[in-house]
């Protein structure tokens, strides 16, 4: 008559030591880590170059980069052989050379260096500025109607006619005569279309007959024009572009050190 509660003590003896030993097997067993977040590289390097800045932010965007900028590189002249707006080149995490497919965490630094026209009138800080001999200084006395200067009657433009590009006395001239007009015999040295634009110009003149052989004197630049900017006085040509020479009246706009463009807006061409 006592087997039946012997047997009962031995199944619940077996009960708790089942359920101790799934306690014990819970707590030892290993908690998996996280894997950190990688994104994938959606292109090498080298793919990338070349292509337009906005294309390549959204790609490194889109692939869940989350820290992308930008670096200007402003060194355009024309726009023939390098678009605005190209790559130069991009890096990732410090990394230039990574292939499609690399894997870094998504909140590294990652900058795209493009190349674009240089902001009109900017330059760089000017280092001290050079004492001015008698002989620099413009001869000139401030009166309430506008002059124009003109290689006969202002020596100091006369000479900036004839320097070298980029020599000092261009960007001199700019800081102490933007805004005023000047008129010289020039010819047209270069032309490209400004941006996407079709009626828009981008136009390179030299001092001069020379064109596109010009070697002395300023680089002057009308930025985004069309023909009617151009004011033409007696004969309007038929076309207009590299070579031709004209009678140039412009106000002084600025000059930028970096690209070594004294810039100019237009106030009347007349053909020559």
């Amino acid at each position: 008559m006592q087997r039946p509660a012997a047997t009962g003590i031995t199944c619940l003896i077996l009960i708790l030591l089942l359920a101790t030993t799934a306690c014990t097997d819970d707590q030892s067993a290993p908690v998996a880590e996280e894997t950190p977040l990688r994104v994938a590289a959606p292109d090498a390097a080298g793919d990338l170059e070349g292509d337009n800045y906005g294309d390549v932010v959204d790609a490194l965007t889109a692939a869940g980069f989350t820290n992308v900028d930008t670096e200007v590189i402003p060194d355009l002249i024309t726009g023939w052989l390098v678009k605005d707006g190209e790559v130069e080149s991009v890096t990732v995490d410090g990394v230039s050379d990574f292939e499609s497919g690399d894997e870094f965490d998504p909140d590294v630094d990652v900058v795209v260096a493009y190349h674009t026209f240089p902001e009109e009138g900017a330059d760089d800080e000017p280092s001290e500025t050079p004492s001015a001999s008698p002989a620099d200084e413009p001869t000139e006395t401030a009166s309430a109607a506008p002059v124009v200067l003109t290689p006969e009657n202002n020596a100091e433009l006369a000479a900036m006619l004839k320097v070298d590009p980029c020599e000092g006395k261009d960007f001199e001239f700019a800081q102490r005569h933007e805004g005023e007009t000047i008129a010289f015999d020039g010819s047209v040295g270069a032309m490209a279309h400004h941006g996407n634009y079709d009626t828009r110009y981008d136009i390179l003149i030299g001092p001069g007959d020379k064109g596109p052989n010009t070697v002395d004197g300023p680089t002057f630049q009308f930025r985004d024009v069309n023909m009617l900017d151009l004011n033409f006085v007696g004969r309007t040509p038929n076309r207009f572009g590299v070579g031709d020479k004209a009678e140039f009246t412009a106000d002084v706009a600025g000059f930028s050190r970096s690209s070594c463009l004294f810039f100019l807006e237009p106030v009347e061409t007349r053909m020559r």
